[in-house]
């Protein structure tokens, strides 16, 4: 059937600081639901931690990034950071995947622009958690597949502990992340007020651990490869 209602998300503007998989594959959901998403690009090697440079629109810069709009701003400059914020005070999410502390540093955390832009709900994903001791280390999906307990019970007894063959700790960081914004959206109609949401790859993953980590917390027995 034709569509002939708005998609659900008309009218909300998010503007995208992500970069590799987790961030963009959240602001594409939302994008998808029909949200307009900006995506805020470096002038400088644009996209270059996508692949061989061969041409922007690569199989992996597609694979996270439809629904989109792109912008190109150099956000360290006067100019470029003017800019930056006219579209932040105009938006009502933003999103990044920096590590933990580097949005404070520049001024972009989610109190200083509360003061700006109080319905403003900025979401942040990383590898382990805004707070504890891995704060600090960058996080990568193998990583978070290992220590969380998948890969025991991902392969067989002959070849051992295997990763999942898809990134699956970045997406599901990216949904659970467009999961917690959409909640946030929903609050912000009661009390006009945005928040800060905040996931890891790390407890996405745990998080789906289910009756494998229940084996375990029953019996202390760690489960191996099914």
């Amino acid at each position: 059937m034709p569509q002939t209602k708005p998609p659900p998300l008309a009218g909300i503007k998010v503007v995208d600081l992500t970069r590799y998989l987790a961030g963009p594959f959240c602001t594409q959901i939302l994008g998808d639901y029909g949200a307009e998403i900006l995506k805020v690009e470096p002038v400088e090697n644009p996209r270059g931690e996508l692949g061989d440079g061969k041409g922007p629109d690569t199989y992996f810069f597609l694979s996270t990034n439809r629904s989109k709009k792109s912008i190109r701003l150099a956000i360290k400059k006067p100019e470029g950071r003017e800019v930056l914020m006219r579209l932040i005070d105009a938006a009502d999410i933003v999103v990044d995947n920096f590590r933990p502390g580097v949005m404070q540093a520049i001024g972009l955390d989610y109190e200083t622009l509360a003061l700006r832009n109080p319905r403003i709900i900025t979401c942040s994903i990383s590898g382990f958690g805004s707070t504890g001791p891995l704060r600090e280390f960058p996080g990568f999906d193998q990583i978070a597949q290992g220590m969380s307990g998948l890969m025991s019970v991902t392969g067989t007894a002959e070849s051992g502990p295997t990763r999942v063959g898809i990134a699956i700790c970045d997406l599901l960081g990216g949904i659970f992340s467009a999961q917690g914004i959409l909640l946030a959206l929903e609050a912000r109609h009661r009390d006009g007020r945005g928040q800060r949401v905040e996931t890891s790859l790390l407890e996405s993953i745990v998080s789906i651990l289910t009756w494998s980590a229940g084996i375990y917390f029953e019996t202390g027995v760690t489960p191996g490869p099914a």
